[in-house]
């Protein structure tokens, strides 16, 4: 967090660090030095790609991170089914992020994206004008279901209307 922003939260952090040099210099040890931290939990993460976890068997899992369209946005609907009828799982994300303080900007980089699977556990990203699926917004699930002898898939947008497509 920038200093003005953890300020915020804790006051205390500006007697701590009077200018924004200070702040920036300092490490997160430091800048928690106040607070009483024995017994503290401390975790981290090491992965912050969107990825499909493959159950091996035997409590046994790989990670396979999805292709780069898909790492753009965060990801918040996710539905799967071989939807180009080739004996394949395919896969479509949709997401993006409008809420975020203003200092961060939104994370809006994603129209929806469909993977193709290859059967083997690849996927390949196709373009808007390939799949002609299109979610702009800011899109925050995705449900599929049986409609008029095929498939349909409606996502939300926050504050804005559902938007259904229908497999043809």
């Amino acid at each position: 967090a920038y200093r003005d922003q953890l300020a915020e939260e804790i006051p205390s952090i500006k007697k701590q660090f009077p200018d924004y040099a200070s702040y920036a210099k300092a490490d997160m040890k430091t800048v928690m030095s106040q607070f009483k931290r024995e017994g503290e939990l401390q975790l981290k993460a090491t992965n912050f790609n969107t990825v499909w976890i493959e159950n091996k068997g035997g409590f046994q899992f790989e990670i396979h991170s999805l292709p780069a369209p898909v790492q753009w946005s965060p990801v918040y609907g996710i539905v799967v089914n071989d939807f180009n009828a080739d004996g394949n799982a395919d896969i479509v994300v949709c997401g993006n992020e409008y809420n975020m303080h203003p200092y961060l900007g939104r994370y809006d980089a994603s129209n929806a994206v469909v993977l193709q699977g290859d059967g083997k556990g690849g996927f390949t990203a196709l373009s808007i004008l390939q799949s002609g699926l299109f979610i702009p917004g800011n899109a925050k699930a995705m449900i599929q279901f049986p409609f008029a002898a095929t498939m349909a898939i409606v996502a939300s947008q926050n504050r804005g209307r559902l938007q259904m497509f229908v497999k043809k």
